[in-house]
Parts: structure tokens; sequence; C-alpha cells
């Protein structure tokens, strides 16, 4: 729609130039008049088109006949394609790779099975990468921080990387949102640095998860003679200490120290839908080096529930049996209803309404 503010009465003619009909209008007592244009009228879809709209007016006042011609134009958008980082790190820890990820949606539908691009400058020399989305719309990356030098480092996330010309008409119609951010690096006194690997799955429960560590360290750090380093750890989940430990591992006498180690986890109720691992070790100086990373958890319940019947299919009348076994101590309700009801999203209960 477009909105005239023209202070005074009169008449107004307004025309697409794309072979649409024009439209007579009158303006309101404020001076304003509003038209709607058909895209059916545009043929959007047309390669020999521009993907530009240009519009004439041509408004006459009643009082004195004068007449005022006006153009203007806008770009015509069939479809609007977002890139953005997803729980983005600002920092990279140097010597250790940078893992992110990107989404890319369109209309905020996620955009399956296309190709992606990465551009990483690093003063300002620039390196492309490209990567597939997955059934979410998203895609991985890691990147190599060895040579970075701990200088500042920019991410663009794109969908195109070219002018697309006529022949590319589908994809000239689009609009683009790129995603930019700067990385820079992780401030350590000693150069020390601990790193937690992103886990990028949900986690089941009711099962144990190993999570994977890497360090960086001063031996001057840990004092003389040390042959092993203490990492504490804990375990946040809405709000509250879940449960916290402490792992020692062995180190040599090299003048850095560099390796790895693992923690297991008990995934849990108590987790969900989301918990935060904390990793630290403290050095004789009292320089602390840390690490945390976020894990989303299955949605999952302490009172567990199965139900089915005693056939799969039977006649309209027929007599059927129904089998329900739950955790002592459950309360449980049981509804029947008709199948049709279940395609009403509202009336389905989900573990997401209930966690909710």
């Amino acid at each position: 729609m477009v909105h005239l503010w023209q202070a005074c009465p009169g008449g107004i003619r307004a025309r697409s130039l794309r072979d649409s009909p024009p439209q007579h209008l009158q303006t309101d007592k404020s001076g304003c008049s509003t038209f709607t244009v058909d895209t059916v009228d545009l043929a959007l879809a047309n390669p020999g088109y521009q993907k530009l709209l240009a519009i004439s007016f041509k408004l006459q006042e009643e009082a004195t006949g004068a007449t005022i011609w006006e153009n203007a134009n806008t770009r015509i958008t069939l479809e609007e394609v977002l890139m953005e980082f997803v729980d983005f790190n600002p920092f990279y820890k140097p010597g250790f790779p940078y893992t992110g990820k990107m989404h890319c949606s369109i209309d905020e539908s996620p955009l399956q099975n296309k190709t992606v691009y990465l551009t990483v400058d690093v003063n300002d020399v620039e390196t492309l990468w490209s990567y597939v989305t997955d059934e979410n719309g998203d895609a991985y990356f890691i990147l190599n921080t060895t040579h970075w030098n701990d200088t500042l480092v920019s991410l663009r996330g794109r969908y195109a990387i070219r002018n697309f010309t006529q022949e590319d008409s589908s994809e000239a119609a689009m609009g683009f949102h790129d995603a930019f951010n700067w990385l820079r690096p992780f401030y350590s006194e000693s150069s020390s640095f601990l790193e937690i690997h992103y886990v990028k799955e949900e986690l089941p429960c009711g099962q144990e998860h190993e999570v994977q560590a890497e360090y960086i360290l001063d031996q001057s750090k840990l004092g003389p003679g040390a042959n092993h380093v203490d990492f504490y750890f804990f375990v946040v989940s809405r709000g509250r200490i879940v449960f916290n430990g402490q792992k020692q591992v062995p180190v040599g006498q090299d003048e850095t120290l560099k390796g790895s180690f693992s923690l297991t986890l008990p995934i849990s109720i108590d987790l969900a839908p989301s918990s935060h691992l904390l990793v630290y070790a403290i050095f004789e100086d009292g320089e602390v080096t840390a690490d945390m990373e976020t894990f989303t958890v299955q949605k999952c319940f302490r009172n567990k529930v199965s139900l089915s019947f005693s056939q799969e299919e039977e006649l309209p009348g027929s007599k059927v049996g129904l089998h329900l076994q739950a955790t002592p101590g459950s309360l449980c309700s049981v509804q029947a209803v008709d199948k049709s009801v279940l395609l009403k999203k509202d009336s389905l209960l989900t573990a997401d309404v209930v966690s909710a």
C-alpha cells in the first residue's frame, strides 16, 4: 500500500510501470490516499523484468486544477534469507580449534541442504570456507587458530558470494542478510588455557556421557616437581549445583604442558532441559584457568509410563485390552479420544508442554 501525504483535496491517478491498469483515487480530508497493487499484475516471476517496481503519480488539486507529477520506485524482494551465528563465543583460545554454528533461514524457515559460506579475515588475509546446512538449517564449523597470532579476527557468514544475473531469477529476487562478528583472543597471563569440547547433539536421559577437555599449561605455574594437575568441576542446572567433582591428571616436566582428559557425567532429569559444566584449575600463585560449556538435555520425567493395546487393529464394537505400566507410586490418567482430535496441536500433551 502507498500513502500520499499531500495536505490538499484532490484526485490522484496512480500506476505502476509494469503494464498494470491505472487507479483513480480521491484524497481524504487530511490529503491522504491509499491504494493496493495486485502482485499478479506485476508478474514477479517473469525473468524479463528487473526486480524493481516503479510507480507514477499524478495529483490534480480540485480548487486550482494544478497538476503535480511524482515518481517513486522500490526493490522487489520475494524472500529474505537470514544468516546468523548461533551461541556465538566472541573469544578464541590460541592453540585450540574454534568451533561455531551458523543458521540459515528464509522467512523464518530453515534452509536445508544449502551451501553457505564463511569468510575468515586474519590480518586482512581472507580465507573462504563452504559448508552445507543440515535439516535444521545449521552449519557447524571448526577453525584452526594456530597461526592467528593473538590478533583480531572477523567472521562473515553468507548465503551468496556472487552477483546474480537474469538467468538466476529465483535467487535474484531474494534479499540477503549476512552474519558478521569479531573474534578476540582470550587473555591469559601465563598462556594457560582450558577448552571443553562442544557437544552439538541433545543428550539422552538415563545414560552417561563422556565430555572431552583439552589444556595448555605453563609448567612453572604448577610448582617445583609437580607431576599432576587437579581439575575441579561442577554442573549447574536451573540455578543450582547438581553435582561436582575433581579430576587428577598426570603431567610431565616439559615447559609447556599440552594434553587432554575426560569427565563422565550421568545424564538425569535433574540436568534437563539444559545444564552448564564449569571446569577449572587453580595455580599456586592464584591464577585460574577455566572453561564452561552448555549442554542440551532431552526432556524426561522421573516417573516412567508406557501404554499399549492388546491388538493394533480391531473391528468396530470389539473388545480390546489396554496395558498400562508406570513407576510405582505414579498417579495415572487415561483418556480415549478419536484419532482426528490428534490433528489439533493444542490438544496434544507433549514433553515440551509438561516441561514448560
